[in-house]
């Protein structure tokens, strides 16, 4: 959606053809320009609650109960100091990994900040004192990652593993592929209704309509049809992408969704409460994915491959970054 803001008149304002759909506010701000035009219609989000491995959970002697979890963590107050301190002390008793990756927790983390990389006067921050505190809060836990690359062969083998991840950032979305990764007869995994820092949306999307449609009007109704709340409830049955109408989120057919899979997990209601928990919405605007790119490939080289040491990573991330100007 942020390219798409960037180029505002290029698309039709929508305002008048949604009037009767619904969306939770941080998602409609997520499609309105300067000016007030909704250029985006909603479609599905990714609110992002913790899974994790019950039975490492077990023979670690944490609690496995998804609410006495959450409340480990800090519940509504959880922190990401809290959550290290938790991954310390399970890290320690067990000599196995406490979550997947580096990347993977940054990307919970950035969704929390409302200027990760660049203010909204384009000013760069991505090298400021924010940036670099979280860097070495993240850095500094390297005994507790598993050092595999997301999306890899090891990442995805590393589900079911006896010696896998306890613990995953877990979208809405990831839920299929921790199904698929682990197989759908594998019993362990489970969901709390808990984000560390704070709620935190991962992706999502939505419709637009370009004005060298040469049919706008049409156009504009069928997105505004395809992202009514009905449509989104029938989208979740089809395929779990989770609606950002809360008409949609209350509608039996999502708030009481159970996953056999996460032992039986509530996840209609935890995703809605991770959605409503979400309250801020980051700026993406000029330079954002570039930045995010050689963030993510500094964490890499301490992480997964070890090819350097945080200093040197985040040095070569500054030179990077002040290239990209």
């Amino acid at each position: 959606m942020p390219s798409i803001l960037a180029m505002p008149d290029s698309f039709m304002d929508l305002t008048d053809y949604l009037k009767g759909n619904d969306w939770l506010d941080w998602k409609v701000q997520g499609a309105k320009t300067a000016d007030g035009k909704t250029i985006g219609a909603g479609n599905d989000i990714g609110p992002t609650a913790l899974c994790y491995r019950s039975d490492l959970f077990a023979k670690a002697g944490l609690p496995t109960d998804r609410d006495q979890v959450a409340q480990m963590l800090g519940g509504d107050n959880a922190t990401w100091d809290k959550y290290f301190e938790v991954g310390k002390q399970y890290t320690e008793k067990t000599g196995l990994p406490w979550y997947d990756a580096m990347g993977g927790i940054w990307s919970t983390m950035k969704t929390q900040l409302k200027e990760a990389y660049v203010k909204q006067d384009g000013t760069v921050v991505a090298t400021g004192d924010k940036i670099k505190s979280l860097y070495d809060q993240l850095t500094a836990t390297s005994e507790m990652s598993a050092h595999v690359s997301q999306w890899s062969d090891d990442w995805n083998a590393m589900f079911k593993a006896d010696n896998g991840f306890a613990t995953i950032m877990c979208p809405a979305w990831l839920v299929n592929n921790i199904k698929g990764n682990s197989g759908s007869d594998f019993k362990g995994w489970d969901i709390a209704d808990v984000t560390p820092g704070g709620g935190s949306n991962q992706g999502g999307s939505w419709l637009v309509v370009p004005k060298t449609s040469k049919v706008q009007t049409e156009a504009a109704k069928l997105v505004a049809w395809l992202t009514a709340p009905e449509q989104q409830v029938a989208t979740f049955k089809a395929a779990s992408n989770y609606p950002s109408s809360p008409k949609a989120m209350k509608d039996p057919a999502v708030a009481d969704k159970t996953d056999e899979f996460l032992n039986n997990a509530p996840t209609g209601k935890i995703f809605a409460d991770r959605a409503n928990a979400v309250k801020i919405v980051p700026y993406t605007g000029a330079q954002y994915y570039d930045i995010d790119s050689k963030f993510g490939d500094a964490l890499g080289r301490v992480d997964v491959t070890k090819e350097q040491t945080p200093a040197q990573a985040w040095k070569q991330y500054v030179a990077d970054v002040k290239a990209l100007s």
